[in-house]
């Protein structure tokens, strides 16, 4: 999976120190946050419920500081974020429009003018946005996920199955959805080359189309361009626009079922407040995740089908090659007529 962008690894290798730190600042700013919502059952249960005014200065002290390092260590995954994906789009435009200059015309024929600018900007920037969000966010969810489970297994044992219902529901969800996303995007990049070769096609004739008063034509065709690529383009909205919500309205559901079920065994004194509101914040902390996922996926599901667009030019021999004994003409030699 991701076979495209994994090949661009190639281009971190000098900064490996970099993108390692960078995760650090991500696990940080997860270790706090989880931090947070563990000491939030010692501010109910030893401080507000017990009435000890210390307990809760100092364990609002404690969440206070973490809330900051978790903002800290995020704003540094940040910038790493940023000097990836800018680095990433700076090489890979250079490197591929190095490599159209090898082309011959044969190419050219294969690989039309509006169909290599979209692939030199388009493309491009969504393999920018899919290296940006993958540094970000793309480890924090899994860690996240498996921190809350065990921290929820450890503080409330009787809730913790309803963080697997809900992980098992959200994971089948997107099982289903994001291979349509990738399909989606897919076709959209496809029908955008032909919109972007129909409009080159005109204005580089605009001439001849005056000429022989064939507005009305071009008109036509370029309207069926743009119709084929709203199908592609409505299709991915639509889905990459439905899955956030739908995770919310799941994580609602099993907010409101959490305080069900768990109010009622605080009723049957199986449970303290603290420990309920302890683990509602659990499955914040998984449903969070959970949702940014939603987030990143499309970036990243468009970042792969632009990668391997971009691939398709990057790996395309030249039809016309240098005889394996060629020799480079010295520059004395080249004389002009």
């Amino acid at each position: 999976m991701f076979k495209s962008l994994r090949r661009m690894l190639v281009i971190y290798r000098p900064y490996r120190g970099k993108l390692i730190i960078s995760q650090v600042f991500l696990f940080i700013s997860a270790i706090a946050s989880l931090a947070s919502a563990t000491l939030q059952q010692r501010l109910i249960n030893q401080g507000i419920e017990a009435g000890n005014e210390r307990v809760i200065i100092a364990t609002s002290m404690w969440m206070v500081l973490l809330a900051v390092v978790a903002g800290l260590a995020m704003a540094g995954t940040a910038y790493y974020a940023v000097f990836f994906s800018q680095g990433t789009g700076y090489y890979v435009r250079n490197a591929l429009y190095r490599k159209i200059q090898t082309f011959s015309f044969a190419n050219f024929d294969q690989f039309r003018t509006g169909n290599l600018l979209v692939r030199l900007n388009a493309d491009v920037q969504n393999v920018i946005n899919a290296v940006l969000y993958t540094v970000m966010l793309l480890l924090y969810a899994p860690f996240m996920l498996v921190i809350a489970f065990i921290l929820a297994f450890r503080d409330t044992p009787s809730l913790v199955w309803m963080l697997l219902v809900v992980a098992i529901v959200v994971l089948a969800l997107m099982a289903l959805i994001i291979p349509r996303v990738f399909k989606a995007y897919d076709d959209r990049q496809n029908q955008l080359d032909d919109v972007n070769n129909t409009m080159q096609e005109n204005l580089t004739g605009i001439r001849v189309v005056k000429a022989f008063v064939r507005e009305r034509l071009e008109i036509e065709k370029f309207g069926q361009r743009a119709a084929a690529l709203r199908k592609p383009a409505f299709a991915a909205a639509f889905l990459v626009a439905f899955l956030n919500p739908l995770l919310q309205g799941i994580g609602q559901i099993a907010r409101a079922l959490a305080i069900w079920v768990g109010g009622e065994q605080v009723l049957s004194a199986t449970l303290n407040i603290g420990e309920l509101i302890t683990f509602t914040q659990y499955l914040a902390l998984v449903i969070t995740p959970l949702a940014l996922m939603a987030i990143v996926v499309p970036f990243v599901l468009r970042g792969e089908t632009s990668a391997e667009r971009l691939f398709e030019v990057y790996d395309a021999e030249p039809t016309v090659q240098d005889k394996p004994d060629a020799v480079p003409l010295p520059l004395e030699q080249v004389k002009g007529r």
